[in-house]
């Protein structure tokens, strides 16, 4: 890493620093990968490097997530994943909506997380990511938990047995988090139970445990707001306070997100509604009801 800093290599002094930060969030050293990822993500800000810059903000938010930081892990999380969606990177879209519902999980909001986790299964499924798809059936087996801890205990067990199998294992600081739940599943369930239930997972099928994760993924996020044009929740945020006379500043400060990721949010909503201008989409809002 000092020879590429001294030679002036930008794009090998990132990836360096990208990778030793990598190394230090699978240790738990949250304080030093976040200065890692920091100073990496300065180098690709100078670069100009979008997709890098994405994938910095991504590390950086699940550094936040590991951290307990939410809100602010929520805002580098959104920002990456706009920006993934900016320049068309279906792998990194996968990841920064699974460190979303994770985020969403650990707020309390599991409807918001299974929003989040339905959108990327079958995402991550399509690229072949089979360690992507294997996370997403954990973090639905952890939503399911609340309302179904049988059917979350079977994931589990199925996701164990299939990381075995793919050679995926955990990161040493997402086992123990998955510890944690199964022994507040099992005190609740009662030993007998728990262990009906990770016998009955253990056998499943990859597809089989993507067909019940996605099943999960319908039921708990069925209740969430229907709006017009296939405008999501937030898009749907973004415009009622669009509608309200915000600028884009004000809204940015309002959720919790940034400028850039605002302005992609517009960009899009805009391109649903077939419009192209802010009056134009608060005249949309106010006619639909939803300003």
């Amino acid at each position: 890493m000092n020879l590429r800093r001294a030679s002036g290599d930008a794009h090998g002094l990132s990836n360096s620093l990208v990778n030793l930060g990598d190394v230090a969030a699978a240790q738990g050293d949250y304080e030093r990968a976040e200065t890692l990822y920091e100073e990496a993500l300065a180098v690709r800000r100078q670069m100009g490097n979008a997709n890098g810059i994405a994938y910095c903000l991504f590390n950086l938010g699940d550094v936040a997530w590991g951290q307990g930081k939410y809100t602010e892990a929520r805002r580098g999380l959104e920002e990456s994943l706009a920006l993934f969606r900016e320049v068309g990177d279906r792998l990194g879209m996968g990841y920064a909506l699974h460190s979303l519902a994770r985020v969403a999980h650990a707020e309390g909001n599991d409807r918001q997380a299974a929003v989040f986790l339905g959108e990327a299964l079958p995402l991550r499924q399509e690229l072949g990511d089979r360690r992507g798809v294997i996370e997403c059936v954990e973090g639905l087996a952890s939503v399911a938990s609340t309302h179904d801890p049988a059917l979350a205990v079977s994931l589990y067990a199925a996701a164990n047995a299939l990381r075995t199998g793919f050679n995926t294992p955990l990161r040493p600081t997402d086992h123990g988090v998955q510890e944690q739940e199964l022994a507040a599943i099992r005190a609740r369930l009662g030993r007998g139970a728990f262990d009906e239930a990770w016998a009955t997972g253990l056998p499943l099928s990859l597809e089989e445990a993507i067909a019940e994760a996605s099943g999960i993924a319908v039921r708990s996020g069925a209740d969430r707001e229907s709006l017009p044009a296939g405008l999501s929740n937030r898009e749907g945020e973004v415009l009622r306070l669009v509608a309200t006379g915000l600028t884009n500043a004000q809204i940015a400060e309002a959720l919790y997100l940034s400028p850039h990721t605002i302005n992609a949010h517009l960009n899009r909503i805009y391109h649903k509604l077939g419009v192209t201008s802010r009056s134009a989409a608060t005249r949309f809002a106010l006619d639909h009801g939803i300003a």
